[in-house]
């Protein structure tokens, strides 16, 4: 509401997809909220959809974000600052791989 105070929020039941597509193409709706690891097989399948934010932007939103953390023991902080460090140095190589894949690449 307030990012979009003009619109109109509408609850439909769906067919079970990971967004109501239907509600868009039947011109009942203009916009819909698809899980960013779904979308790129939906563009495949729906020819002039479009996400926002734009392109690989969409892969990688934190807008409504799942986080996910590491639970370590706390009395040992030389193992949950290996661990820290390996993700920092991988991270970046994960995400561009997690973009491949979502994209079928």
């Amino acid at each position: 509401p307030t990012r979009f105070p003009k619109m109109v929020l509408k609850g439909v039941a769906g067919s079970g997809a990971n967004a109501p597509v239907e509600e868009i193409m039947a011109k009942r709706a203009d916009v819909a909220p698809i899980d960013n690891g779904a979308w790129p097989q939906l563009q495949k399948q729906v020819p002039g959809l479009i996400v926002f934010p734009l392109g690989d932007n969409c892969l990688t939103s934190n807008e409504m974000a799942t986080d996910v953390g590491m639970a370590v023991d706390k009395r040992d902080p030389v193992f949950r600052d290996w661990l820290q460090a390996v993700y920092e140095d991988v991270k970046d190589k994960v995400t561009a791989e997690e973009i491949k894949t979502l994209k079928g690449n």
